[in-house]
Formats: C-alpha cells, sequence, structure tokens
C-alpha cells in the first residue's frame, strides 16, 4: 500500500478530525544560559497532565514535552528532509540570544483502505548548530517531518509562523527581529549557514481574535482562509466549517491566533464561521516588505456561550 502524506496546512475537506486541545506553553527552548547547573521545571498541559523536566546544561535550556503528544501508529514515513531555524536581527543579520522557542508539529497521514491518522508533537527542544542555526529534536517515537507551527517570544515580542520539513533537501528558514519577517531557502545537500541564499521572502500575517463587548471570551472553532489555504484552530478540527456555527466560548488562549507567511502581494481572507460570530468576517490585504501585519477579529457570539444560527 502507499503512504499518502498530507501536511498539516489543512485545506478545506480534510478527511481527519483531531480535536485535542493543545497543552499549555512549556519554558520551550532559550538560548540564554541557565543560572545554575541544574533546575527542575513543572508544567500543566490542556489535559491537566503534569510534566517534570530536568534541565542539565549551563549553556542552554532544552526542554522536551511529550505530554499530549499524538504519533502515527499505522504509517511509516519515507524520505523526511531536513529542517532548520534561524533568529536573526534585521539590521544585523546576526543571531540573536535570549529568545524562547515552541513549535507544534502536525503530520497527517492517509492510507488507501485504513482511517486516516494524524500526528501532533509538541517541540520545545532544538539542538543549536553554527551560525546559530537550531535544529528540532523530535521525540524517538515521531516522525520527523509535517509542518511547524511556530510560537517565537524575543524580549516581549511574539511572533507566529508556519514552516514544513520538505520530503527532500533541507529548508532554511530565518525570522528576523523585530520585523518579524520570515525567509525561506532551500537545499539539497549540506547544513544551512548564513549565506544561504533566500529562494522566496514571506512576511509574517496574524489574524488575533479578541473579545468583543461584554463577551470576555474566544469563540471556537474557528479558521481563516486565503486563496486556497485554510488555517483552522483547535488545529485539526475537520473543515469546513459549517458558517451558521455551532461555536462556543473558550478561555483557550492557545486557539487565538492563526498565521499566514506571504509573499508581498494583494489577499483577499474570510473567517469562517462567518455568520454574526466574528469580526470582519472578510477583507482585504496589502502585504508589502515593510512590516508584519496583524488583523484583529473580535468574537461577538451572544452570551459568550454555544451558539448556532436560528
Amino acid at each position: 500500500m502507499v503512504a499518502i502524506i498530507v501536511f498539516a496546512v489543512v485545506i478545506a475537506g480534510s478527511l481527519w478530525a483531531y480535536s485535542m486541545k493543545p497543552p499549555s506553553p512549556s519554558p520551550g527552548y532559550s538560548s540564554t544560559p541557565a543560572t545554575t547547573a541544574s533546575c527542575v521545571v513543572t508544567s500543566t498541559n490542556g489535559l491537566g497532565q503534569k510534566s517534570t523536566y530536568t534541565c542539565a546544561s549551563q549553556t542552554s535550556v532544552s526542554l522536551n514535552s511529550t505530554a499530549g503528544d499524538t504519533y502515527l501508529t499505522r504509517c511509516s514515513v519515507t524520505g523526511v528532509g531536513g529542517f532548520q531555524l534561524r533568529i536573526v536581527f534585521d539590521s544585523t543579520r546576526a543571531a540573536v540570544s535570549g529568545e524562547t522557542i515552541n513549535a507544534t508539529d502536525i503530520l497527517g497521514c492517509d492510507i488507501v483502505g485504513q482511517a486516516a491518522e494524524t500526528q501532533v508533537v509538541y517541540l520545545d527542544n532544538f539542538s543549536p548548530g553554527q551560525g546559530g542555526w537550531l535544529t528540532p529534536v523530535f521525540p524517538a517515537q515521531a516522525e520527523p517531518g509535517g509542518e511547524l507551527n511556530f510560537t517565537v517570544m524575543y524580549e516581549g515580542a511574539t511572533f507566529h509562523f508556519s514552516a514544513a520539513v520538505p520530503p527532500i533537501g533541507t529548508s532554511c528558514v530565518t525570522l528576523g527581529v523585530p520585523s518579524g519577517n520570515v525567509t525561506r531557502t532551500a537545499i539539497m545537500n549540506g547544513t544551512c549557514s548564513s549565506t544561504s541564499s533566500v529562494s522566496s521572502e514571506e512576511y509574517n500575517v496574524t489574524f488575533q481574535q479578541v473579545g468583543a463587548g461584554a463577551c470576555p471570551f474566544l469563540g471556537e472553532p474557528w479558521a481563516v482562509t486565503i486563496g486556497n489555504t485554510t488555517e483552522v484552530r483547535p488545529v485539526g478540527t475537520t473543515l469546513p466549517l459549517n458558517d451558521g456555527g455551532p461555536v462556543q466560548g473558550t478561555n483557550d488562549t492557545n486557539i487565538s491566533t492563526i498565521s499566514f507567511s506571504l509573499p508581498p502581494g494583494t489577499y483577499q481572507y474570510q473567517v469562517h464561521p462567518s455568520f454574526e460570530f466574528f469580526t470582519p468576517s472578510s477583507g482585504t490585504l496589502n502585504v508589502t516588505a515593510t512590516s508584519s501585519i496583524t488583523v484583529n477579529i473580535a468574537y461577538t457570539g451572544h452570551g459568550c456561550i454555544t451558539t448556532s444560527k436560528k
């Protein structure tokens, strides 16, 4: 049988559903030197599971959480390429220090004649290399491929973007701060370097959901479509969403942002469900090379509870 691998840019008509909410953010990878020889951190995820991490390095804090992870049980992925990330200053292109990185990896698999399944892995362990390049460290049970949805925090700013592990070669992804601009370079051999040529430059577009009026909560599920690509929160929710709802109120901030990386141009976007739940429900974006874009989307659900079109 042939395994068809589906990366996690969720397309309308997706064949699988994953409903588990991501855990609360873990401490994440940090390039800041540890102040002591060892430390213990306890984290609780969205399922109420507690995980304890031990930091054994004085040169970096690299914490790896597997609580809440879901692995492929019937699929075996072959031909997975490499992936490296680098976070640099816009002005000098030198690697920064003190960033915190978390990523959610999503890899779907659909084998003919069997039920589809999805791997969801939360990554906060990155191996540092020359030039500030970081390589994600996957748990031993995980397939090291799929779509990586990043959250990077640096000097009080938070950046969201996505990038895929290629089937061959290596993807070299650079995040510039403070602009939030993301560049991607594909190389066929070797590892990434600071002189890797940029094959395409893309800019971060983030849709930020906020409560509206007397409603302090956020609405779920919700999705944003640009072109032929739809991103949904919670991750893995079956698409397409019914524009008549239902939508329920939640205080889970893990679902508050949806991000795209886009080259310069003009784009139309659509928010789902669109019937009296989110404002604005559609609009136009003008992506330029000057800065990243944040679009605030207000949840206007009636009474902040589960609602649907009558």
